[in-house]
């Protein structure tokens, strides 16, 4: 299978399991049974699956930043692949597929994340998992702002294939270098948003991760008014050339 499936396949699959956990959740809420699992204890599992992925400025708040009991050398993650997008643009953050961040997938993954907390949003805040649910989607989002680097050009990804392939350590160790084919090259490939001839796909995903995103800031028990209206905003600005696109 070729590698770009392969990591699309992983994203799909994670976000899928997410998905069944949130469906069969609220019967374990009602089991009677002081065995059967709890909601509470179940879905911050997924959520930190998504802060082990997190690239560039890693925030403390990150469950793979902390120290653990099991965790012989204590934290496991710290700041990578800072230097993304130099020349030209500053593209640090978002969520990694391997070392790959892919911008559909990353989007896909938030916009799904969004749904939840949407859709579950009283269990959420009951649970008290509201919060890092809302934080973690919002990571997403401030990558796939960055994402638009200029008026006509939209990122669809940092990082190329077969040089993410030759290198198997962790990303705080990855080489970096501007050279092509060279080992750490992390070209940006670009979607044309003047010319409308592909990009639907990574664009319209983007598009429902920046409305998620807006939609759980003015759902938040302390809601942020002016973050969450400027998502939502974006997204709109985002929308109105993406609808015009036909291919992939």
């Amino acid at each position: 299978m070729h590698t770009a499936a392969r990591l699309l396949m992983r994203w799909r699959l994670a976000a899928s399991a997410l998905l069944v956990a949130l469906l069969v959740a609220p019967a374990w809420q009602l089991g009677a049974n002081a065995d059967v699992p709890k909601f509470g204890e179940t879905l911050p599992l997924a959520i930190k699956f998504f802060e082990a992925q997190m690239s560039g400025e890693v925030p403390a708040w990150s469950y793979a930043t902390q120290t653990h009991e099991w965790a012989e050398h204590g934290a496991w993650r710290s700041n990578s692949h800072l230097q993304d997008g130099q020349p030209s643009y500053e593209l640090k953050g978002g969520w990694y597929a391997g070392h790959i961040k892919n911008t559909q997938t990353i989007a896909a993954s938030a916009s799904v994340l969004a749904f939840a907390g949407l859709t579950w949003e009283t269990t959420f805040k009951g649970e008290g998992l509201y919060l890092e649910l809302l934080r973690n989607v919002d990571w997403a989002a401030q990558y796939i702002e960055k994402c638009s680097v200029t008026g006509n050009k939209f990122v669809a990804q940092v990082g190329d294939h077969f040089t993410e392939e030759a290198y198997w350590g962790g990303p705080e160790r990855a080489p970096y270098s501007l050279v092509k084919y060279s080992s750490g090259w992390r070209p940006v490939y670009t979607i044309d948003l003047e010319a409308k001839c592909d990009g639907a796909d990574v664009l319209s995903e983007a598009v429902a991760a920046l409305a998620g995103a807006g939609l759980l800031h003015l759902k938040a028990s302390s809601p942020d008014t002016a973050r969450g209206n400027a998502l939502i905003e974006k997204a709109k600005q985002l929308w109105a050339v993406t609808k015009d696109i036909n291919a992939v």
